[in-house]
């Protein structure tokens, strides 16, 4: 077991965590364009993982009770996951929007894409509206996307006017502001 409760930064290429389960309660930064890889290993994250860049499991899972920030508090962009996402009760998902492109750092929302199974226990999706960005009646963004959905949150943080349904429409998470 690898446990890390202070701060990983992966700025670029790949760090590899080879043969061990990993655990997360401090802070976990992945840079655009740079992976950690957990070498087909199951990942528990209690803290905070951020950023633009790929969480690489193979065919595990990543389990958190902890918060994921796709693209950085205050930042839109796209955090992937290959492999599987599944939450814990007191799980947290901050997917901010600033824009209308999915994942883009300029007039974009946040995306979380799982290329595996995504299993939502309850926890919380939180949405706040960033870069002074008003949405349209009739916008949808999606927030999540995954090869397989299951489940929901318990609560949901969204702004005033957005619907709060989320809907596996394709396996997407889409809030629509109405």
């Amino acid at each position: 077991l690898i446990n890390n409760s202070g701060r990983i930064n992966v700025e670029g290429g790949t760090l590899s965590i080879p043969g061990t389960q990993l655990s997360n309660s401090g802070s976990l930064d992945i840079a655009a364009g740079a992976t950690l890889a957990t070498a087909g290993q199951a990942f528990i994250n209690a803290g905070v993982i951020r950023g633009l860049g790929t969480v690489a499991l193979g065919g595990a899972t990543l389990t958190y009770s902890g918060t994921l920030q796709p693209g950085g508090s205050g930042a839109s962009g796209r955090l992937s996951i290959t492999g599987n996402l599944s939450n814990a009760s007191d799980g947290t998902i901050e997917a901010e929007i600033g824009g209308t492109g999915a994942g883009v750092s300029v007039d974009g929302y946040d995306q979380v894409a799982v290329s595996g199974a995504l299993n939502l226990s309850g926890g919380t999706l939180s949405s706040p509206l960033i870069k002074s960005f008003t949405p349209s009646a009739g916008q949808s963004f999606d927030l999540i996307t995954a090869g397989a959905a299951s489940g929901s949150f318990t609560t949901t943080d969204l702004p005033a006017g957005f619907n709060g349904s989320l809907l596996f429409d394709n396996l997407l998470v889409p809030p629509v502001f109405v």
